[in-house]
């Protein structure tokens, strides 16, 4: 039994690898993927698109043709279809300080409980000098503009009849994203008391959200 967990344990982390790099390859912008809009109203549109971006998609009805920015404001999921697979993103919510922001999350794992991951890129400039020596004794100060960025994902968790969506963490395994998966996710789960003692006492690690979410549908509900 406990074999069996360790390879879900380890056949999920693997999943969540393979995700993040699709997330973070820039890949989906470049190609035209075949896509399928769904929209709040119930309505459905195939055709292509160059990715989901935070809040809007580059759509068109055929492959060749033009492409037109679609505001994520009517949409409530949408479906990619590459040659490695499918991806599905959801229109979600969440609450940040006082306000509610909206943008296109990755599907994880769906039920009563969706997990989502959401991918940002975080970059930020520097200026470095360096001095060049022209001749005759004359030297000159040159400036380089850098820019350095990496992307950074985010998990989420929403309950089936929530609005909202719930940030968790970071994706990273690091000390640092355990305290705060940690924090928000006994609130997320405060009503099983099971639960949130396994998390607090970290029988439950943020790696193990699969089986968290197994345990509150089993357990909990």
């Amino acid at each position: 039994m406990h074999l069996v967990c360790i390879c879900d344990k380890l056949f999920y982390m693997k999943r969540v690898l393979l995700i993040i790099v699709f997330l973070i390859s820039p890949i989906s912008n470049a190609q035209k993927i075949k896509t399928i809009l769904f929209y709040k109203s119930g309505d459905s549109i195939e055709g292509f698109s160059r990715g989901v971006k935070y809040d809007d998609i580059s759509f068109c009805k055929e492959k060749k043709g033009k492409y037109k920015k679609i505001g994520i404001t009517n949409i409530d999921k949408v479906i990619l279809y590459h040659k490695e697979g499918k991806e599905e993103y959801h229109h979600i919510y969440v609450k940040k300080k006082k306000k509610q922001k909206e943008f296109f999350a990755r599907l994880i794992y769906k039920g009563v409980i969706n997990h989502y991951i959401y991918s940002r890129n975080n970059s930020f400039n520097y200026t470095t000098y360096n001095k060049i020596n022209i001749g005759n004794g004359t030297v000159i100060n040159q400036a380089n503009q850098h820019s350095v960025g990496r992307n950074i994902n985010f998990f989420y968790l929403k309950k089936e009849n929530d609005k909202q969506a719930v940030f968790m963490s970071d994706v990273y395994f690091s000390i640092f994203g355990e305290k705060v998966f940690r924090k928000n996710a006994t609130k997320f789960f405060n009503n099983c008391s099971k639960l949130v003692k396994k998390i607090k006492s970290k029988e439950f690690k943020k790696s193990d959200i699969t089986e968290i979410i197994e345990f509150y549908n089993s357990e909990c509900e």
